[in-house]
């Protein structure tokens, strides 16, 4: 008796199936992206971190968008200068940016925007203003002066203002009792403290800072 062993031939059905809802997906995608008409937030918190008297590394925060960010551009233009806007791009929310070519002691503003994948773009962040190729410091507070408030755990610190060949961003504060050190920013020529230690010497020294982050020497000591 003979006898056949049937074999039927698997079907592909199933792969065709998954291939056309693929496609399918990819093209709601697509036409998501083609008829995306929102633009991204606009960045924030832009910051620059000196490498090099001519280098900064930008960072900033994120941009939200209902598709995608994929890209920023950053657009630095040289304050009083006929040169054209220089705009880089980026996928990440950093950038390194190079001054070599800008003019010495150049004024720098710098903004960035969102683009996301419709090509759609963001408003412009707010401006940062950056120094390129500024090696000088500020010059040393001067008149510094203590004044102890109505009571003795409190007192006031004030100085003439610093020239720089640029700005003065902010100054420093640094006060010491004994071994302990302690540092502040300010940005004006006055600074008061409360619940001093009592029945020891607190020192006080003021330094200038400008936006290079040049820093002058410290100032004479007052105490009190």
């Amino acid at each position: 008796m003979n006898s056949r062993l049937d074999i039927t031939k698997p079907s592909y059905g199933w792969f065709k199936s998954l291939m056309l809802l693929v496609a399918f997906i990819g093209t709601i995608a697509v036409e998501a992206v083609a008829q995306d008409a929102e633009a991204p937030d606009t960045p924030t918190n832009l910051r620059a971190t000196e490498i090099t008297p001519s280098t900064y590394m930008f960072e900033w925060d994120e941009s939200y968008d209902n598709v995608g960010v994929v890209k920023y551009l950053l657009k630095q233009s040289v304050i009083s200068q006929s040169n054209p806007d220089h705009i880089g791009e980026t996928t990440g929310a950093i950038m390194t940016y190079s001054g070599d070519d800008a003019p010495a002691l150049a004024l720098i503003t710098n903004k960035v925007a969102a683009v996301d994948g419709a090509g759609n773009i963001s408003i412009w962040s707010e401006e940062l203003v950056n120094v390129l190729g500024d090696n000088e410091s500020p010059n040393t507070p001067a008149n510094v002066n203590i004044t102890p408030a109505l009571f003795f755990d409190s007192c006031l610190v004030s100085w003439t203002p610093s020239a720089d060949n640029v700005s003065v961003d902010h100054y420093v504060i640094r006060r010491t009792w004994g071994a302990n050190v302690a540092y502040w920013e300010n940005d004006d020529t006055s600074f008061s403290q409360v619940n001093l230690p009592q029945g020891v010497l607190v020192r006080y020294e003021v330094a200038a800072v400008d936006a290079s982050n040049n820093t002058s020497a410290w100032s004479t000591v007052v105490s009190m």
